[in-house]
Parts: C-alpha cells; structure tokens; sequence
C-alpha cells in the first residue's frame, strides 16, 4: 500500500501479474522493433481488438492490461501485466494466456489494418519532431548515450519505415517465448479478500462488462 499509495479500488482485494521477457539491449535493432511492437498492442488494447481479446479471452482472465518495455544499455525486459480488481487468477493461466497469444502472432502477425494505421501516425509524429529542435537534439543525445553513435538517432524511424509483419513475427518467435520468460504475481489487500467477491466478479463480466470496460484506455 504504501508504494501504490491511494486510489479509488483501494476497498478491494488487487492483483496484479506480470509476465516478463528478457530483450538484449537498446543497441539492438531488435529491442527498438519491439518497442514499436509495444506502442502496436497498445493501439489494439485501446480498440478492444482482436489481440486484446485473445490475450484476455475477452476479459474473462483479467480486467486489463499494459504492455510495458523496460530498455537499457544492458539486459532489457518486455512485459505483459495484467490487472484484476476483487478477482484472484492464477499466475499460470495468464502465462499460458499470453504465450499463446505471442504464439499466434509469431504465426500470423498483427492486423494489417492497425499496423498500418500506428506506422501513418507515429511517422507523422517523427515528422513534427524535425520541426522541433529541442526533440532532434535530445533524440541525438540519446542516440549518443544510449546507442553509442549520435547516428543511430533516427534508427527507431529507419525502422519503423521499413517495418512488417515479417519483423514483427521474427522478433516475437525470438524473444516472446517460453524459453525466456518469467512470472511474478503481487496481491494488494489480501486482508480484504471475500469469499463473495468471486460471484461479484463473474456477474459483472457476464454483463455490464460484456459491453462496456472501464479499464480500457487508462
């Protein structure tokens, strides 16, 4: 409680379980791929799209979910955490959920139509960053700390110009995978966990929740 501080579900019994990957560095081509693979699931998670309801099964296995990218000149991680609010999941299930997923993309990739449609809109925001001196020269200090050459700054934008499904699909059989994952599961409140906060959840998801989500977007 006291890292999380107060927030609006706080009455309730939280879980929160995080499935994670190692990545190499922010030197590799690679991590800066995946970092757009991020930024991708994002945009379908925000649509309710097909991915998020895979991953999800449509919101039976968890409430929501981010994915996060950790990236650092050393070992760098990508992560699935997914939340539940009065609700107790086990940590092998949202495992088995989200390798399956990544599975499947390795297999067939992302929906063209939202590919294409966060490549339009994050070239666009690469393209105004060139109007913006103070952006060009922190993506060139970044470039130099982080890549270790002040010429790689416009590498994510190389990349992002040149991605497919193809990249997408490679990176994910690479890293997203059994062989290199692990788990962590943290409770909050546990103190307040009810036995009748199991039936609550199950009525909420067979209802209201089939139609609306309000954990979607945060």
């Amino acid at each position: 409680p006291k890292f999380f501080g107060k927030n609006k579900w706080d009455p309730f019994y939280e879980q929160m379980i995080a499935v994670n990957f190692f990545m190499p560095s922010a030197r590799n081509d690679d991590t800066i791929i995946l970092d757009h693979l991020e930024d991708i699931l994002d945009l379908d998670r925000n649509k309710n799209g097909a991915i998020a309801k895979r991953v999800t099964n449509n919101h039976w296995l968890f409430d929501i979910f981010i994915i996060h990218d950790n990236i650092n000149l050393g070992l760098s991680s990508f992560s699935v955490i997914a939340f539940n609010i009065a609700k107790n999941v086990s940590p092998h299930k949202v495992k088995k959920s989200v390798l399956s997923t990544f599975k499947y993309i390795g297999e067939n990739g992302v929906d063209n139509e939202i590919l294409d449609q966060y490549k339009k809109s994050a070239l666009l925001d690469f393209y105004n960053d060139d109007n913006n001196y103070a952006n060009i020269a922190n993506r060139l200090g970044r470039a130099e700390l982080i890549n270790g050459d002040y010429h790689f700054y416009n590498r994510s934008y190389e990349l992002l110009e040149q991605l497919t499904n193809e990249d997408i699909k490679r990176v994910v059989n690479k890293y997203l995978n059994e062989d290199n994952v692990y788990v962590y599961d943290l409770q909050i409140n546990t103190d307040k966990k009810r036995w009748y906060f199991q039936f609550m959840s199950f009525v909420a998801h067979s209802t209201v929740m089939r139609f609306w989500s309000p954990f979607v977007d945060i």
